[in-house]
């Protein structure tokens, strides 16, 4: 169940760092 987890959270990250802010060129999840 952990991995199962793990690899959930590792896509979900991946996937947030392809979202942008248009006024900011930083993705939303480093920005934080």
């Amino acid at each position: 169940m952990n991995d199962e987890l793990q690899k959930l959270q590792d896509k979900i990250v991946v996937l947030l760092r392809t979202v942008y802010d248009p006024e900011i060129p930083v993705n939303i999840y480093d920005l934080g």
